[in-house]
């Protein structure tokens, strides 16, 4: 995987090989990348050094793949960026679609007609006056509003942080081998209070919920994910005190 600029902040393509560090073949994963129908935006792409989570970049998939046999390209757009990377760096990478384009609202109530004008008065020769003009009728009523974008899911196919736009989504966690899902204080995450994630453990390794510096994670059972497609939720219900529940053990 490589960008086109040393510069992070100047990037504006990114290039992925179709097959993984472990010689798998994602080819058909990379191919969704590109699917939403929000085609100014399609997705958002984090690339992470694994070991160093301050070094990263986020950046936009803004336009088409383009299959260059064994490997993909893709234009981008800069969103954030930390640290610098080096040749051959060990790099987690996670992608985050956006929903596809909500359907239009259903068009307002016309307004009611306006009142007929008044009958004029009768001439002095006895001629009847001139019937008024009948009155115009009324605008009709606004569009209703769209209707919002789907849940985005997040990915990690490694121990992982809880970033902001993870907020009232699902995270699920697709690692091979035991993990963590770490919860960072507000100083570093501010989530708004009533924040909900779902987690959801994909993979074969078990998921264990860590409370970052100076945060409490109430559970009544524990804080280790009940095994493979187990299913947790995170509720947010002070600055950084949180409550879990779910398929969760100790």
């Amino acid at each position: 995987m490589r960008i086109n600029n040393a510069t992070l902040a100047s990037a504006t393509a990114l290039y992925i090989s179709e097959t993984d560090n472990d010689g798998n073949a994602i080819a058909a994963s990379i191919a969704l990348w590109d699917d939403s129908t929000t085609t100014a935006t399609r997705g958002l792409v984090t690339i992470r050094k694994i070991g160093a989570p301050a070094t990263f970049i986020q950046i936009e998939v803004t336009a088409a793949l383009t299959d260059n046999g064994t490997w993909d390209s893709f234009t981008v757009a800069h969103v954030a960026s930390g640290g610098t990377f080096s040749n051959n760096d060990p790099v987690a990478v996670s992608f985050e679609r956006t929903g596809n384009v909500g359907a239009t609202g259903p068009a307002g109530v016309t307004g009611p007609t306006g009142p007929a004008g008044p009958t004029g008065v009768t001439g002095t020769t006895g001629a009847v006056g001139p019937t008024g003009v009948t009155g115009a009728t009324g605008v009709t009523g606004a569009t209703g509003a769209t209707g919002p974008n789907g849940a985005v899911t997040n990915t990690p196919t490694a121990s992982y942080t809880l970033v902001l736009g993870d907020a009232n989504k699902t995270v699920e966690m697709n690692v091979a081998t035991a993990n963590n899902l770490t919860v960072p204080p507000n100083s570093s995450v501010a989530f708004p209070v009533s924040t909900v994630i779902n987690v959801s453990q994909i993979g074969a390794g078990l998921t264990t919920i860590v409370a970052g510096a100076g945060v409490t994670i109430r559970n009544r059972f524990g804080l280790v994910m009940g095994g493979q497609y187990a299913l947790a939720t995170l509720y947010k219900r002070a600055t950084d005190e949180w409550v879990a529940g779910g398929d969760l053990a100790s």
